[in-house]
């Protein structure tokens, strides 16, 4: 029975993290984490963790441009790009009302990638938290 989490990585460690580096680097990401606070690190590490995790089993590629591509695992298993998103992308969130955190993420998420809220709405944990990762240092930095 193929165990997702037991199967040898695709990429090196090394090289996983030297293509974080590049996206963060080509996406002017604050990611230098010798300038984080304790609370930064605590919040960056696990997100960077679970992005360079998505790296090195192949689920998580970047293209030319530096924008990442995502296979999901689950479900609909056809490619996502975030594309660098523009400040109107952010307005997608203003239709949620205050509360509904999930409804503004889904919605940001889709007008990143272009696609329909519904895709994250259905979308199974493991791969929802590359995305919201993902969606998290871009909004972070």
């Amino acid at each position: 029975m193929g165990d997702e989490q037991a199967t040898e990585p695709k990429v090196a460690l090394e090289v996983a993290e030297q293509e974080f580096a590049r996206f963060a680097s080509e996406m002017d990401l604050d990611v230098d984490e010798s300038e984080m606070t304790r609370e930064d690190l605590d919040s960056f590490l696990p997100r960077k963790r679970r992005i360079v995790r998505a790296i090195m089993k192949g689920h998580l590629v970047f293209n030319e441009d530096a924008e990442p591509v995502f296979t999901p695992q689950k479900g609909d298993r056809s490619p996502l790009t975030f594309y660098e998103w523009e400040g109107k992308d952010l307005s997608a969130m203003d239709k949620a009302k205050e509360n509904e955190t999930n409804e503004k993420q889904n919605a940001f998420l889709a007008r990143w990638t272009k696609t329909h809220p519904e895709r994250f709405e259905r979308m199974k944990g493991r791969d929802y938290k590359v995305c919201t990762a993902l969606s998290s240092l871009f909004l972070a930095g």
